[in-house]
């Protein structure tokens, strides 16, 4: 028995995955800049791990506290008779830029992931970071995920027999359409066993009873301008062409 392969139906959804593709493309970038931002807030330019960024993503109200706190303990800033608490959330902090670069991005990460729910495919950010590079990008694995995502495959063989039958309906209407024989605009084609009924032979109770009438290309018939019928023409008898 031969083993079972899929076939796409019909043709991947492009729309679905153009969008899906470009809401990952512009979270990474956002990510890579709020990630930058951090590391240059309260690390001091070193790396911080995937997972201390997402806990910012977490935070809500406590987001300018919690970075607050860190950049005064890592860079160990004191001010003589105020305590850590109090120098946290106070105006004598001399913050840098990144400081609400880090607020910016957390918000459209944030905002982009809402974007993102909606579509119900879902790749974590920790899966898209290429460790060689040390960057984000969106991977052979995201791809393959993505165009499986947005493409529906048969699961079994009885649904690609299924399927084979009615693609060649389907390739055999579009001929039509590309002939002129049938419109294309909304539902206009179903009307194609109207068109070609004249044209077509119905051996019925044979398993397979429709075929093409073999005058198909005669003049009155659904194909007559392919064809080169000159009407009618007399046939004379000529038994000398038996006789001979």
């Amino acid at each position: 028995m031969s083993e079972f392969t899929p076939k796409i139906i019909g043709s991947q959804n492009t729309e679905s995955y153009t969008k899906i593709k470009g809401l990952y493309q512009e979270l990474i970038g956002c990510f890579e800049v709020l990630k930058w931002e951090a590391e240059n807030l309260y690390s001091e330019g070193n790396e911080l791990p995937i997972s201390e960024i997402i806990d910012l993503l977490n935070k809500n109200t406590d987001l300018e506290s919690y970075l607050r706190y860190k950049f005064v303990t890592v860079h160990e800033i004191s001010v003589s008779g105020i305590n850590t608490d109090k120098l946290i959330m106070s105006d004598l902090l001399d913050l840098p830029e990144s400081y609400g670069e880090v607020i910016k991005f957390v918000a459209l990460v944030k905002e982009i992931i809402e974007k993102i729910c909606p579509t119900y495919f879902y790749v974590s950010l920790s899966s898209l970071k290429d460790e060689i590079s040390n960057s984000f990008n969106l991977n052979d694995s995201f791809e393959t995920k993505l165009r499986d995502f947005t493409t529906v495959f048969t699961k079994n063989e009885m649904q690609n027999t299924a399927l084979e039958a009615v693609q060649k309906w389907c390739d055999a209407t579009n001929d039509l359409i590309e002939l002129g024989l049938l419109p294309a605009l909304r539902d206009s084609w179903c009307n194609v066993g109207d068109r070609l009924r004249i044209g077509i032979l119905n051996r019925n109770p044979e398993k397979r009873p429709l075929t093409p009438d073999p005058r198909i290309f005669n003049r009155h018939f659904p194909l007559a301008r392919f064809g080169d019928d000159a009407g009618f023409v007399a046939r004379a008898i000529d038994r000398n062409a038996i006789m001979c």
